[in-house]
């Protein structure tokens, strides 16, 4: 099953169910940090 989205141009990666709950959890929390870098670089791009 794919779960890629795309938000604005922001390609978010595909959810994989470990079986660890942790280790989902820490996937997920470093997937989204990641986008939400590269959205705030992107963002900071267009202002100047």
């Amino acid at each position: 099953m794919d779960n890629d989205f795309s938000i604005k141009g922001l390609n978010m990666p595909s959810y994989t169910n470990s079986g660890d709950l942790l280790l989902d959890a820490r996937h997920i929390i470093d997937a989204s940090r990641k986008a939400a870098y590269r959205a705030i670089n992107i963002v900071m791009l267009q202002r100047n």
